[in-house]
Order: C-alpha cells, then structure tokens, then sequence
C-alpha cells in the first residue's frame, strides 16, 4: 500500500478516505495512449490541480523507463510510478534495475506489476506459482508493492493464484498483492458482475488487497454508446470491494452492488458510504482500503473527476 494505514484510518471525511491517491495514472495505455509529453503534461496538471489528493502514480512500462527519465523535465518534482512488467519478465525486472542504478533519482518506482498464470490445481502447481511470486518480489526494487494480475476471464481459476499469492505473502510478510483487470477495448474482456463478486469475495476471504486496472473510467456501471456494450464503473467496484471487507455481505451482495447502475442506489460524502440500506464510516472505509483495494488505473484522470463533479460527490474546485 502506498500510504500506512493509518493514513487512511485518520481521515473523518468518507470521500477522502474513498478517493485518495485513487486513480493511478495511465495515460500511456490504451485507450488513450497519450505520448509521453502529452501523458507528463497532463499528469502534472492534475497533480498541481483541485483534486490531487486522488491521483497514485504514474504507470509505465518497463520498456518505456529510459524513455520517460529522458522526457521527464529536469525541473520537475520526483514522480511517484509503477512500472508494468511487459515482455519477459527477466528483461522487466532487468530494466528496473538498470534505472536504480544509472536513472534518475526523479523516478521513485513505488510499485511493479506483472501478469500471473493462473496454478493447476493440484498442490504442485500451487506450489510452483507461490515460486514464481516470490521469485518476482525478490527482484522488484526494495520497498515497492508487487501487484500480480490474475487471469478473471471465463473459465480460468484466479482463486488458485489468490491462494498463491496470499500464501507467499504471509511466509515472506512482503507487500504482495493482486491485480484484477475490468474491462477493455472489447466486450468480451469484461468479466461479468458475478466474476468479479467471486474474485473480491475470496480475496477478502484471503486477505489478498487488489489493485483494479482497466475500463473504470465512470463512477457508475453504465453501457457506453461510442463502445456500444456495458462497462463496470469505479464506484461500484471499489464500493463493493470495500463493503465485503467491513460488512458480512454475500457473494450476491457483491455482485448486486457491482450491477447497479441506478445513481440513487449511492451515495459518498463527508460521512459515509451508502448502497441502498447499506452504510459504512470514512474510519471503516480508510481500514478497508489499507487491507482490501489500494488503487485502480485510468487512462483518463478528467473524467472520473468531472464524474464525480457532476454527480454532486465532489465540488468543481475541491481544496
């Protein structure tokens, strides 16, 4: 997590708690896929903005490290980033290493992610995969979280690799996470309400805290137009993820909260979360978010934020 839990426990107003540092930056990804002046630009401006109390880091691929040291202004503060593991996994963690050693010192990696195959079933499998997670934490820069996304799509088994995950964290007490991703450029890779209910349910179940990626770009579920098919919205699933950590809320709970699109259904403000007749404090929602969702990836910080502007959660100029 990228700030102590009680960081989060001491807030008293519910949207901070909710919101803080909780959009990281992925302006580079698709859809936008910004260049890296337009992605730098525009993360500065919502760093030195009203609402840079909700932004997380920057994401970067590994690939691209040298790039971003070279375009990054030399007058700039220290960026915080993640870096994603994209190609091989040695060449990845080769190139962060590499940064540590030559970069500079304005890059601060604060986390890694990188894709996890799902284990077999069997104990072997299960083993093997506690293996690779651990084998991956020992190579990410000292300090930094390691998030490893886990396959949601129809068919596969992402409790296994939770289990994995869980299992390496707690033998090494090292800030191991999961990584769950919501949607994409097609309709086929958003996984359904129920999917993720399953997912969130176990992970909280494990103990396992996620970062979400991919998709979230409204509060709310809602079908988009220009897409033409259903995309699952932030407020939803971080909602839903931080009710099952403080609630005793079914798997259909979950999943129910996940699938709906109804504004009146939520509500977020000064003092509390509410979905339907369900409601939690902004001290319950700060614990939630230490141990259960740390952060979720857009390629768009404006939009979330004018969201949230107009829906009446947030104000147009929030000090």
């Amino acid at each position: 997590m990228r700030v102590a839990a009680t960081t989060f426990t001491a807030i008293v107003d519910a949207r901070r708690a909710f919101l803080g540092e909780l959009i990281d930056d992925a302006g580079l990804f698709p859809p936008a896929q910004l260049s890296m002046p337009e992605a730098l630009l525009a993360h500065e401006r919502a760093r030195t903005g009203p609402h840079a109390w909700m932004l997380g880091r920057f994401i970067v691929a590994a690939s691209r490290l040298r790039e971003l040291a070279e375009t990054l202004d030399d007058g700039a503060g220290a960026l915080r980033i993640s870096v994603v593991i994209d190609g091989e996994r040695s060449a990845g963690f080769a190139a962060i290493a590499k940064h540590a050693e030559t970069g500079s010192r304005r890059l601060l990696v604060k986390s890694v992610e990188l894709k996890l195959r799902n284990p077999s079933a069997t104990t072997t499998g299960a083993d093997e995969q506690m293996k690779i997670v651990l084998d991956a934490k020992e190579a990410a820069p000292a300090g930094a979280a390691v998030y490893f996304e886990l396959d949601v799509s129809a068919g596969a088994a992402p409790e296994a690799a939770l289990e994995a995950i869980a299992r390496a964290a707690q033998s090494s007490e090292s800030r191991i996470f999961a990584k769950i991703r919501c949607g994409g450029l097609v309709a086929e890779a958003i996984p359904a309400p129920a999917r993720l209910a399953q997912v969130i349910k176990r992970a909280v179940e494990l103990r396992v805290a996620l970062k979400a990626t991919a998709g979230l770009h409204h509060p709310l579920r809602r079908r988009q137009a220009e897409a033409g098919f259903t995309m699952h919205g932030f407020l939803n699933v971080i909602g839903a993820a931080v009710l099952a950590s403080t609630l005793p809320v079914s798997e259909s709970t979950i999943e129910a909260m996940i699938a709906d699109e109804d504004p009146a259904s939520f509500e977020l403000d000064s003092t509390r979360l509410r979905w339907r007749d369900l409601s939690i404090t902004a001290g319950e929602i700060g614990s939630a978010r230490a141990r259960t969702i740390h952060s979720y990836g857009s390629c768009s910080f404006d939009e979330p934020v004018e969201d949230l502007i107009a829906l009446g959660i947030l104000g147009s100029h929030e000090p």
